[in-house]
């Protein structure tokens, strides 16, 4: 899965707060294929990017 924003593209979910925590980011717009299925573009929060990471 690689996980596309307006950024750049990340592997990982910590890959991304990582990022986000480094460059003081608060919201990315998000676009990613997963297993083929491309799920639809939105917007997360740090704080759920967290929420995704620890749902693993």
């Amino acid at each position: 899965m690689v996980i596309l924003t307006q950024y750049g593209n990340f592997a990982t979910f910590k890959d991304l707060r990582i990022f986000m925590i480094s460059e003081g980011i608060d919201s990315v717009t998000v676009e990613t294929d997963y297993w083929g299925i491309k799920l639809p573009k939105q917007t997360l929060t740090l704080s759920e990017v967290d929420f995704v990471i620890n749902a693993d």
